[in-house]
């Protein structure tokens, strides 16, 4: 009787210790995950404000010479060649913030952390196109008004 009570507490014992110590690494995991997707989620809204700031700038409205909306005195790009620049550094900055979501997860394999910053490099990705769509219109834009202004 007292070796069936003395193998029960030994294994009672085994269990709460082993319960413990999964517990910890646990513990580990999660403050990581959690401090990653919080920078990721940081990530993914300085990509959304840099796609704020970049989707009022229009090629029809600089090279139509229209405002597009807003005041005219309040505009920061106000030529092409400014406008070209400008989605440019949108695309470089969207670049890097998809490069950094990498870098947060890359000795970290946890799969919910990993998809998080798949999902930014996905958005910047997104973002990127139609900044490129942009920069393509207010080319062809920019050379259809050339021939007219030599003519």
């Amino acid at each position: 009787m007292k070796l069936f009570q003395l193998v029960e507490a030994a294994l009672r014992a085994c269990f709460f210790i082993g319960a413990t110590i999964l517990f910890l690494v646990s513990l580990e995991i999660r403050l990581k995950r959690r401090r990653a997707l919080g920078a990721l989620h940081e990530l993914r809204a300085i990509a959304h404000v840099v796609d704020m700031h970049q989707v009022a700038k229009t090629p029809a409205g600089i090279v139509g010479g229209s405002a597009a909306g807003a005041d005219a005195s309040n505009r920061t790009v106000h030529t092409p060649e400014e406008l070209r620049h400008y989605l440019n550094y949108c695309n470089e900055l969207l670049a890097i913030i998809s490069k950094v979501a990498a870098l947060y997860v890359q000795d970290f394999p946890d799969a919910p952390t990993v998809a998080a910053a798949d999902q930014v490099e996905n958005l910047c990705s997104g973002l990127s196109q139609r900044i490129w769509q942009k920069i393509t219109v207010l080319d062809q834009l920019v050379g259809q008004q050339q021939p007219q202004a030599g003519a």
